[in-house]
C-alpha cells in the first residue's frame, strides 16, 4: 500500500500519484487499485493501468476539480502486483512510488491575468518484495582416496564405510526472518556423521543486531536432522539489493555410507530450507536442493593354475590370478576391495620353492605385499587395496614329494579375503571369501601279469615256483591293466618288450573303466581299432589319443580307472629255449607313459612278467627174452 500524509500546515492540491515497477518481474494485477477517501473512492478518479504500474491524478472526474489533501489528511491506496513465476529466487525486487502536487489548486492567473507562480512539490519511497530464499547442495569429498569421489564426478561413487562431505549454501532474502530452519533427510543407506564449517555472510545478524551463533541441532530420526538458526536479519545494502556471499550461510555435513544397500544403489539426499518473514508475512516456499551418489562394490574372482600332474620328486610351476572384476549384474559399479589377503597353505605333498614366490599386476609390474609369511608349507600375502579391474599375480614353484603315491591327487586351495574400507574399520561390509581349488595328479601304475597259455596240459607251475610254464611252439597271453591318474591325457602309450625266445602273436584291448574314455568313447573295441601299433624287433607300442579318465573318487579302482591290454606270444622253438634243469625263464617287460594334456610325458613305468620252458623229455628202455627155441614167442 501506499499511505500519503499531509504533515505540512496548508493544503496540497493537483496531486499526481504513481507507482511505475521498476522490475520486469513485477505485473500490476489489473483493477486492484483503491482507495476511500472523504466520500471519493477509485472510482471517482481517472486511472490509468498498465503492466508496468500505475499513475492517476487525483481530480474529481465529475466536476473536474483537484480533490485538495488538507493538513493532517491520510491518503492509502492499496494495490497487488504478480511476481512472476520464473523471478529469480532469494532477490529483492523494487519498486518506487511517486507523488508531485501544488500549492494552489490548477493554473490560476493574478488580476492582469498572467499565470500566477505557485510552489511544486515532488515526494517519492521505494520498497523492496523479497523471494523465497535458495539451497545449494553438492558433495565435495570423501574419505577413501581409492574411489571415484572427487569434486565434479558423475556420479560421486562412495564404498561401504565410506564417508562422504557435503557443502551446503542457503541464500537468504534481504529481509528479517523470524526463523530459519534447515533439514536434511539423509538417505536410508547413509548415517549421519557430523556437521562442520559453519560460516555466515557479512552483515547476517539476528533481528537484535547481534552476532549470530552455532545453529541448533537436532536428530528428527536415524538419518534425518534439522538445524535451527533461529531469526536473522539481512539487511539490503544496494539500491536495488544484489545478492552475493553476504547473502549466504555456507556449512558442510558428513554421512557414511552403511550396508542397507549394495553396488549400483543411488542414494538421494534431499535437504529443505524453510524461511518465515519477520513480520505477518506467511513463510516463504521451502527451497528444496537434493544430491546423488552411487554405491560401488568390490567382487574378486580368483583362478589357480598349475601342472596337471607330476612325477614324485618333480618341480611345478603355479600361478594365481586374483581380480577385481566388479559384481557381475552391475561391472560399472566396482569399488575397491581392501584389505586383500591372499592365501595358498599347501599339502602335504607339495613343498613351495620360497625364493621361486612373486607377486606382479598381471602386466609386469611388480607388486610388493604390505605384509607375507612364506614357508615351505604356502603363502599368505596382504596387499592394502585391489582397485576395480586390477589384478594381483602371484607366481612359484612346488616340489611334488619324492614319496607321493601313485595315482594320487594333491588338491590345493588358494583364498582371498577382503572388505570394503582400508583398516581395521568397524563400519565396512566384509566380503565372502573367494577361492579356487587345484588338483594334482601323481604317476599311473601298470601291472602285468601271465593270463593263461594255449593248452591246458601245460602245467601252470609244475615246479611250485610261481611262475607260468610254457611249452615250445605253445602261446601264452599276458594281460596288462594301466591304471591311470584322473586326468585329460594327450596320450598313452604301453610298450612291451618281448625277450629273445618268445613272438608277438596278438595285441588287444578288451577293456576301458567306467570313466575312461579314448577319443570320446568308452567302448572298448572303438578303443582298439583307435590304437596305434608299432613293431621294432622285440618290442611293440600301442599308442591311444586323446584319453579321459573323467573319475574324481581318487582311488585307482579297477573296471574305473583302468584299461586292460591282452598280449598274446608264442614260444619260439630255438636252442636257448630249454625245458632241461635248470629250465629257460623268459621276462617280458611292460612300460606305460602318459603325457598329461598340454603337458609333457610323465616318466615311464614299468613292470615285468616272467614265463618257465618247460619240455618234454622221455626216456626208451627195451626188455625181451635172451634166447627161445626156433618157433616159440619172444616176448619183449
Amino acid at each position: 500500500q501506499i499511505v500519503i500524509e499531509n504533515t505540512g500546515t496548508g493544503p496540497a492540491f493537483d496531486l499526481l500519484i504513481a507507482d511505475a515497477f521498476a522490475d520486469a518481474n513485477l505485473t500490476l494485477v489489473p483493477g486492484s487499485v483503491a482507495f476511500t477517501f472523504g466520500g471519493f473512492t477509485q472510482a471517482d478518479v481517472a486511472i490509468t493501468e498498465t503492466a508496468g504500474g500505475f499513475s492517476f491524478e487525483f481530480d474529481d472526474t465529475a466536476t473536474g476539480e483537484p480533490i485538495p489533501l488538507q493538513a493532517n489528511d491520510i491518503l492509502t491506496i492499496t494495490y497487488s502486483a504478480v511476481l512472476a513465476t520464473d523471478a529469480p529466487l532469494a532477490e529483492s525486487f523494487l519498486n518506487t512510488a511517486t507523488v508531485g502536487y501544488d500549492s494552489l489548486p490548477g493554473d490560476p492567473l493574478d488580476e492582469n491575468g498572467d499565470p500566477v507562480v505557485d510552489r511544486d512539490y515532488d515526494v517519492e519511497d521505494s520498497t523492496t518484495v523479497a523471494t523465497a530464499p535458495t539451497l545449494s547442495k553438492t558433495p565435495i569429498a570423501s574419505s577413501f582416496a581409492e574411489t571415484d569421489s572427487v569434486l565434479g564426478s558423475t556420479p560421486f561413487d562412495l564404498a561401504i564405510g565410506e564417508e562422504v562431505t557435503y557443502s551446503y549454501t542457503l541464500t537468504l532474502p534481504e529481509i528479517g526472518m523470524e526463523s530459519v530452519i534447515f533439514t536434511d533427510d539423509l538417505p536410508a543407506g547413509m548415517d549421519f556423521v557430523s556437521f562442520d564449517n559453519v560460516v555466515y555472510g557479512t552483515g547476517l545478524t539476528d533481528l537484535a543486531g547481534a552476532v549470530l551463533g552455532t545453529p541448533v541441532l537436532t536428530a528428527t530420526g536415524l538419518n534425518d536432522f534439522t538445524l535451527d538458526f533461529g531469526d536473522i536479519l539481512n539487511p539490503a545494502e544496494n539500491n536495488p539489493p544484489t545478492l552475493g556471499p553476504d547473502d549466504e550461510i555456507t556449512f558442510t555435513v558428513t554421512g557414511r555410507v552403511n550396508g542397507d544397500f549394495g553396488a549400483g544403489s543411488t542414494l538421494t539426499n534431499t535437504a529443505t530450507l524453510t524461511v518465515d518473514p519477520d513480520g505477518a508475512t506467511p513463510a516463504l516456499d521451502t527451497a528444496i536442493a537434493t544430491a546423488d551418489v552411487r554405491v560401488v562394490e568390490p567382487e574378486l574372482s580368483i583362478a589357480k593354475t598349475g601342472p596337471v600332474a607330476l612325477d614324485p620328486g618333480d618341480t611345478g610351476a603355479y600361478q594365481i590370478v586374483l581380480q577385481n572384476t566388479g559384481p557381475a549384474v552391475v561391472p560399472d559399479a566396482t569399488g575397491p576391495a581392501y584389505d586383500v589377503v591372499l592365501s595358498d597353505p599347501l599339502p602335504a605333498e607339495l613343498s613351495l620353492d620360497i625364493a621361486s614366490l612373486v607377486f606382479t599386476d598381471g602386466l609386469g609390474g611388480v607388486l610388493t605385499p604390505t605384509a607375507l609369511t612364506a614357508t615351505a608349507t604356502g603363502f599368505e600375502a596382504t596387499f592394502a587395496v585391489l582397485l576395480p579391474d586390477a589384478i594381483i599375480q602371484a607366481n612359484y614353484d612346488a616340489v611334488l614329494s619324492a614319496s607321493a603315491d601313485a595315482l594320487g591327487v594333491v588338491v590345493n586351495t588358494a583364498t582371498a579375503e577382503y572388505d570394503s574400507a582400508p583398516g581395521d574399520d568397524p563400519n565396512q561390509e566384509t566380503y565372502t571369501p573367494v577361492s579356487d581349488d587345484h588338483s594334482l595328479a601323481s604317476r599311473p601304475t601298470l601291472e602285468k601279469s601271465t593270463l593263461t597259455s594255449e593248452h591246458s596240459e601245460t602245467p601252470e607251475d609244475n615246479d611250485g615256483d610261481l611262475v607260468q610254464d610254457l611249452a615250445i611252439g605253445e602261446t601264452v597271453t599276458y594281460e596288462l591293466v594301466l591304471t591311470l591318474p584322473e586326468i585329460p591325457m594327450d596320450q598313452i602309450v604301453l610298450r612291451d618288450t618281448l625277450p629273445t625266445g618268445l613272438t608277438f602273436v596278438n595285441v588287444e584291448v578288451t577293456e576301458l573303466g567306467s570313466a575312461i574314455t579314448v577319443g570320446g568313447s568308452n567302448v572298448a573295441a572303438d578303443a582298439d581299432a583307435a590304437a596305434v601299433l608299432a613293431e621294432t624287433g622285440q618290442t611293440i607300442t600301442l599308442t591311444l589319443a586323446d584319453v579321459v579318465n573323467s573319475d574324481t573318487s581318487s582311488a585307482g579302482e579297477a573296471g574305473v580307472d583302468t584299461i586292460t591290454v591282452q598280449i598274446t606270444a608264442r614260444v619260439d622253438a630255438i636252442t636257448a629255449n630249454s625245458g632241461v634243469l635248470p629250465n629257460t625263464q623268459l621276462t617280458n617287460t611292460g612300460g606305460l607313459t602318459v603325457t598329461p594334456e598340454g603337458e609333457g610325458a610323465l616318466d615311464e613305468v614299468t613292470d615285468t612278467a616272467v614265463v618257465e620252458i618247460v619240455e618234454p623229455n622221455l626216456t626208451l628202455e627195451k626188455t625181451g627174452d635172451i634166447a627161445v627155441n626156433p618157433g616159440d614167442i619172444v616176448d619183449y
